[in-house]
């Protein structure tokens, strides 16, 4: 090869590398991102409370690894003074919040002792300086009213059905983006269900149709997920991809919607995974793909929902 052809192949070369890198600098920037997350925390947000031109209140507020009963919102307590207290509550309808210098859309209602911010992914609860009792009432309640995945629609079908099953993990989650184990880093309210077979089990008092959703995050890419049982229908449902945090399981989320014949007594769905975690010593669960909700209404009149036992 001439040195023509040589210097011609090499300037390509460096121009294509130089190319790559322009088209994904970016990427450094979101990694770095994330990385700086998952090793410090995700920054602290300033929080104001506004009264016309008046600063009410004004709050550094941390992330927090409690969350409310939803399992949405990370909860977050502050003490505030008596006259703070009341004033906030006085003017609640002209509040304006404002996080980090951008004025945000909340709800703000008070509950017993307590004043209850929502807004995005954040609940604060206001309470009165030394009030512990209602911190502790508002943490107990939050974590023992979180629903789990499980929900029934229906007043009349649901107190005629149990849901339960059987190669399924402990309720769990959710956890912050820098959580230590990876397993948990990031991960939303779920059970994880175990390969190669997981079941679905609901009692009867009647003989009855049902429509059931059920949506997973699978744990090994092209898993396939098979259901055998009285089903009268099966398709899939579009899914929205799961972006994992930084160094966290790259899930790959699965959406099922079925028509079921339901008998009096005992009916049995089993599902099946073609690709499962093989137990060693880092993690001897047999993972196959993390549940993150399991729905059912009857076939005919969908009605507002409840939490299945």
């Amino acid at each position: 090869m001439s040195r023509a052809i040589q210097y011609a192949v090499l300037v390509a070369m460096v121009s294509l590398l130089g190319t790559y890198f322009y088209l994904n600098a970016y990427k450094v920037e979101i990694t770095q991102r994330h990385y700086d997350n998952f090793h410090h925390g995700k920054a602290a947000l300033e929080v104001e409370l506004h009264h016309g031109d008046e600063i009410l209140l004004t709050h550094h507020l941390r992330s927090s690894d409690l969350f409310d009963a939803t399992a949405k919102h990370q909860l977050s307590f502050y003490q505030i003074g008596p006259a703070l207290y009341q004033e906030i509550k006085e003017h609640a309808q002209e509040v304006r919040l404002l996080v980090n210098g951008k004025q945000t859309p909340y709800l703000l209602g008070e509950q017993g002792k307590a004043l209850k911010l929502i807004w995005g992914d954040r609940k604060l609860v206001l309470v009165q300086q030394g009030d512990m009792r209602t911190i502790a009432a508002n943490a107990w309640r939050d974590n023992v009213s979180r629903k789990g995945v499980v929900e029934c629609y229906g007043e009349a079908l649901c107190r005629s059905i149990r849901i339960s099953g059987e190669g399924w993990g402990n309720l769990d989650g959710p956890y912050l983006d820098n959580e230590e184990n990876i397993i948990k880093r990031g991960m939303p309210r779920g059970r994880w269900l175990y390969g190669p077979t997981s079941k679905i089990v609901i009692e009867s008092r009647i003989a009855t149709e049902i429509i059931m959703a059920i949506n997973v995050l699978g744990l090994v890419e092209g898993m396939e997920m098979g259901f055998r049982g009285p089903l009268l229908g099966l398709k899939p449902m579009p899914v929205k991809p799961y972006d994992p945090p930084y160094g966290g399981l790259p899930l790959h989320p699965q959406a099922r919607l079925l028509k079921v014949a339901l008998r009096p007594g005992a009916n049995t769905i089993d599902l099946s995974f073609s690709r499962w975690h093989r137990p060693n010593s880092w993690e001897q669960r047999p993972l196959a793909a993390y549940m993150t909700a399991l729905k059912v209404k009857a076939a005919q009149t969908p009605q507002t929902g409840r939490s299945s036992p």
